[in-house]
């Protein structure tokens, strides 16, 4: 069964889980990725996912940026993989149907 906190995250921040889904769309979920977000003081979804707890590593101040090696927790690759498969489902030819 899933977890409530998963499941108030697929519900109330999808935004979150897609955004995810769009960055590691052709690669392995358990391999890091190196991000830049140009100013540090804007709003993220990036640090939304961060505070969640759907991605784990670290963001440090670089000349008004952020820069870090971040990868997808287990909650963060399992909510990822449930995004992709229901649009899988949505988008397959008896659904529409």
């Amino acid at each position: 069964m899933i977890d409530a906190r998963l499941d108030l995250l697929e519900k109330f921040r999808p935004d979150i889980i897609s955004n995810l889904m769009l960055l590691w769309r052709d690669d392995d979920l358990c391999l890091p990725t190196d991000f830049h977000l140009a100013l540090a003081s804007a709003p993220s979804i990036t640090k939304e996912a961060l505070k969640c707890g759907l991605l784990s590593g670290r963001l440090e101040l670089r000349r008004g940026g952020l820069v870090g090696r971040l990868e997808l927790t287990a909650e963060g690759r399992y909510l990822v993989r449930r995004m992709v498969r229901r649009m899988r489902v949505a988008s397959s030819p008896e659904v529409a149907a």
